[in-house]
């Protein structure tokens, strides 16, 4: 398996449920929940593309605006 069938087959199982999305938009979905967990931003950058600066695109409070209400 290839990273470009990989992205392949996400796509065409998004598009059969109706969900425009991108696989790469798992990877900053990720990336918000690493953060909103706890976990320091450095090692979140780490872990992607960005060569260890942390990314302008990942944004906590993109995951207010998504996510369902905190029920703890």
């Amino acid at each position: 398996m290839t990273p470009s069938s990989v992205t392949q087959r996400y796509s065409k199982m998004a598009h059969r449920l109706g969900i425009d999305t991108h696989l790469h938009n798992l990877r900053h979905y990720s990336a918000t929940e690493l953060i909103a967990g706890g976990v320091d931003v450095r090692t979140v950058a780490r872990l992607g593309h960005c060569g260890g600066a942390p990314s302008g695109s990942m944004r906590p409070g993109w995951r207010r605006q998504t996510s369902a209400p905190h029920r703890g």
